[in-house]
């Protein structure tokens, strides 16, 4: 069987698109399915035009597909319609698509478009011969969209990062290289951005820390520091000024998947409060969950229906607060700690890329049949 599988990022860039593409299309090849990648990062593509839409054109001719399949997020493609122009292109070669939808964000039609921009997506749901999901909000509004939607398949993301085992040395060099020998470990993973509720966790560290003794936080994943985001760090490391953190607080650069799997390692707990909640959608939480690190987070509309608070992970409303109570009773209840731990690597058995990798190919499978 052959897949050709297209998506605005892919490895090499900074996403977690790129991420979970990339690990989708290794274990893909592990099971013996031939894939083939349109990505910038794999040829250059100029625009998200009508140029690039002929290249695509081309390969699909020279790699005789039987598949094709889209990785879907708004932004990948610049917000332009050129997803929704190579559905249509994709339905009159006459090749089943498959689109995973990362988010349902319509492209930019013009400004204050509002409610118009998802009207471009109900012919590119039309045009697809199977779509998948990663939560039920994202599920519900493509059923929404469409009068007659094609099969879809709910299929939660996997990790970002595979754990990688390390020895009892590497864990004492890590703790000693950030000064964190005797100090509880309180870590944040992912790549940074507003919606991830930075200044949330801050605070609630600073609450904590006045009832614990030595601790740090430590931010692991983030991006290079450049252009909006040096600004928007320099606001986080004022605030945490502010609140008499900021010697407790360490930033690590972008580092090796392995490195940066060891630093989650030695986490006693991960703090995630994103301002949506928990979803299937979140690889960094994926990623938590499969280093076995005990996960404090916030709820959620769209949360996946496989969380458990105290069961696999710590459910809180969000507030700083209830964060703060969360990370306290945890570093404090070693048996706690055990429990969600040991729950939180069951529940990522579930969605390991093997498995993962195994669902998409009863998909493909199914629609060649």
């Amino acid at each position: 069987m052959k897949i050709l599988m297209i998506s605005g990022v892919y490895k090499g860039d900074k996403s977690g698109v790129a991420d979970y593409c990339g690990h989708l299309v290794d274990h893909l090849c592990l099971q013996g399915i031939e894939v083939g990648v349109v990505a910038p990062t794999i040829q250059p593509l100029h625009g998200w035009g009508a140029e690039t839409l002929c290249r695509v054109t081309e390969t699909l001719r020279a790699f005789e597909p039987d598949i094709v399949h889209l990785q879907y997020q708004t932004d990948i493609y610049g917000a332009t319609l050129f997803p929704m122009r190579l559905a249509g292109l994709v339905r009159r070669a006459g090749i089943p698509l498959v689109v995973t939808f990362h988010d349902t964000h319509g492209p930019f039609l013009f400004p204050k478009a509002g409610r118009l921009r998802k009207l471009p997506l109900r012919g590119f749901i039309d045009n697809a011969s199977s779509l998948i999901v990663s939560n039920e909000g994202d599920l519900a509004e493509l059923q929404r969209l469409s009068s007659s939607p094609p099969a879809a398949t709910l299929i939660p993301v996997g990790p970002g990062i595979i754990p990688v085992d390390i020895s009892g040395y590497e864990s004492t060099s890590l703790r000693q290289g950030i000064g964190a020998m005797d100090a509880a470990v309180i870590g944040h993973f992912g790549f940074i951005h507003r919606a991830k509720g930075l200044e949330v966790l801050l605070h609630s560290f600073s609450l904590a820390a006045r009832r614990l003794g030595d601790c740090r936080l430590v931010i692991i994943g983030g991006l290079d520091w450049k252009g909006e985001l040096a600004g928007y760090k320099r606001e986080l490391e004022d605030y945490a000024r502010k609140i008499g953190i900021y010697e407790r607080l360490i930033w690590l650069p972008t580092m090796p998947e392995r490195e940066a799997s060891g630093y989650l390692h030695i986490c006693d707990l991960m703090v995630m409060p994103y301002e949506d909640g928990a979803s299937g959608r979140r690889s960094s939480l994926f990623t938590a969950l499969a280093h076995g690190v005990p996960v404090i987070t916030t709820c959620g509309r769209n949360m996946f229906s496989g969380f458990f608070h105290q069961e696999n992970l710590w459910l809180t409303d969000g507030s700083p607060e209830e964060i703060s109570e969360g990370i306290i009773k945890l570093l404090t209840d070693a048996s706690a700690r055990r429990r969600i731990s040991e729950g939180a690597l069951k529940l990522a058995e579930r969605f390991s890329w093997e498995r993962i990798a195994g669902e998409h190919a009863r998909i493909y499978q199914a629609l060649v049949s």
